[in-house]
């Protein structure tokens, strides 16, 4: 089970969560709350976010076999089938290296969830 947490480089040890749409990290041990909102969050986004790279060989897809997996999957059961065959094999923990656009990097721990919210976020 992934930790959600910064684990190497800056912000280290910054904890990784979910408002929404929006996936962000805070420092878990000195943040205070504001009408919801963490005071030191950081959103993972585009707008902060220069490049990423999966780290861990375990679970980073190739495109051809997310191609051919989709591509299976949509033989066998449709549109539902494309879907399914393109996220296959991408369940677990994510070591996600993470270079901002201040300058900073982190190496992140995540789990599928907040990978795919980070995916989506940074397209």
């Amino acid at each position: 089970m992934a930790s959600n947490h910064v684990i190497s480089g800056d912000y280290n040890g910054y904890y990784i969560d979910i408002s929404g749409k929006t996936l962000f990290m805070y420092d878990i041990k000195n943040t205070s709350v504001f009408n919801g909102q963490y005071a030191n969050r950081i959103n993972l986004d585009k707008k902060t976010i220069l490049e990423f790279n999966v780290v861990n060989e375990n679970y980073k897809k190739t495109v051809s076999g997310v191609v051919g997996r989709a591509a299976i999957g949509a033989a066998f059961l449709g549109p539902i089938g494309l879907l399914a065959g393109a996220t296959a094999k991408n369940k677990g923990t994510y070591v996600v290296a993470v270079s901002f656009k201040n300058g900073r990097k982190s190496l992140l721990e995540i789990d599928d969830k907040r990978y795919k919210l980070l995916v989506t976020n940074c397209f």
